[in-house]
């Protein structure tokens, strides 16, 4: 494969990834990853204490509202902005 065939399967496979983490379902899905990894009483913890699985259980918990709020933002009927819409109608040109 020449140079710029792998520089242009590059930028397909970032533009693929960019298209697919914009997705109010890639969101959801993350925050749902977040909230199982949340620690659990039935888990084997080791020596954590209970402070420390509350403070795990928070940070996962805030990770997760994070990425629903994010999903939201994706959510249809959002505006985009205008120069998200120049720069691609300029490229589709």
């Amino acid at each position: 494969m020449k140079p710029a065939e792998r520089t242009v399967q590059f930028m397909a496979r970032v533009l693929q990834g960019a298209l697919a983490d914009a997705t109010a379902i890639y969101w959801r899905r993350r925050a749902q990853t977040f909230l199982d990894a949340a620690p659990r009483l039935t888990d084997y913890n080791g020596r954590a204490t209970a402070a420390e699985l509350a403070e795990r259980a928070e940070r996962c918990r805030q990770a997760a509202e994070v990425c629903m709020q994010r999903a939201s933002l994706e959510a249809p009927g959002q505006p985009i902005e205008a120069d998200v819409w120049a720069v691609l109608t300029e490229v589709a040109a």
